[in-house]
């Protein structure tokens, strides 16, 4: 049985992956566009929009033993009601992303500015970033690519034991500003305006490398993130196992420290995680005293590795 926390960020694929979602969960899928979209639960439209008492959502979602929950949220908005394992999202190229964007909002919302005035709006800025930034991207359950729809999806269901089938919805048939058609200048007009979503982007490509490697040969990814490097400190866990990850300490080349995650940790101290929060590291080594070695950690069951300062 598989819970997830799809956060949909416009134009990412999100509608062909909710409608997947849809015919797998049936009806044991929930949404959340707002109180006014026809689509938003009442579940959401009760306890968020008319009476706000998160503590009446996360009851109802404690008694199912599967589910899937979707919308145009925000990561933090339940990030207290659902565990952190459970969350899912993908991310695009921001140049395609805002192109997209822009032509759903001329065909559908009626939108008569140009594009520079849309990627200048500051609603329209940094869209991906706006909604993940509540947490490393690290720490999401599973970050798909757009660009990579069909491996992401495989590798979702190989992750959440689902069997989600390949869908192509929503699609921008008549498009009023193609991406091939911008100039330089354009391209560069975006970047400078979104530079925070090329970022995120650029993580979430060597992430998504990373564990679609792991998955490859069988084995299940570790969520890690670093969130100090003097001393190393941060927070692992892995989706199938409540067991503490065995992370091992290496400087070039040569194991200098081994421990478990297993301490309480104070990130994102409002958020549901694995173990109850015991997922923290700490080891008393000072990066910054050593930075022109190669230090890396080692996941030492699945030979992740992950080096300290890159």
């Amino acid at each position: 049985m598989s819970k997830n926390v799809f956060v949909h960020i416009p134009k990412t694929a999100g509608t062909s992956f909710r409608e997947a979602a849809k015919e797998y969960f049936q009806d044991k899928c929930f949404f959340d566009y707002e109180y006014s979209h026809p689509e938003t639960s009442e579940i959401f439209k009760k306890y968020y929009y008319e009476n706000r008492d998160l503590y009446n959502i996360r009851s109802f979602f404690k008694k199912l033993d599967n589910f899937f929950v979707s919308g145009h949220f925000a990561a933090d908005k339940y990030i207290s009601i659902f565990n952190v394992k459970d969350y899912v999202t993908f991310v695009r190229n921001p140049i395609k992303q805002v192109i997209s964007h822009y032509n759903h909002y001329v065909i559908h919302k009626d939108y008569q500015e140009n594009l520079m005035t849309f990627v200048k709006d500051e609603r329209f800025r940094n869209v991906q970033y706006k909604m993940l930034k509540s947490l490393d991207l690290e720490v999401y359950g599973f970050v798909g690519i757009t660009e990579s729809y069909k491996d992401s999806l495989y590798m979702f269901n190989m992750v959440y034991n689902c069997n989600l089938k390949f869908k192509n919805s929503n699609i921008n048939k008549n498009k009023y500003k193609d991406y091939g058609s911008l100039t330089s200048e354009e391209i560069e007009i975006i970047k400078e305006y979104n530079k925070f979503d090329l970022s995120i982007y650029n993580k979430a490509i060597n992430i998504f490398n990373r564990r679609k490697e792991i998955i490859n040969k069988g084995k299940m990814y570790t969520n890690i993130y670093i969130f100090n490097q003097n001393p190393i400190q941060g927070i692992a866990y892995r989706h199938n196992t409540e067991k503490a990850i065995h992370i091992e300490l290496y400087e070039n080349d040569k194991k200098i420290d081994e421990q478990c995650a297993n301490k309480l940790t104070n990130y994102a101290c409002q958020a549901n995680f694995p173990r109850d929060s015991f997922i923290e590291f700490n080891f008393d080594y000072n990066y910054e005293n050593n930075w022109k070695k190669k230090v890396f950690l080692k996941i030492k069951d699945t030979d992740e590795i992950i080096y300290i300062g890159r």
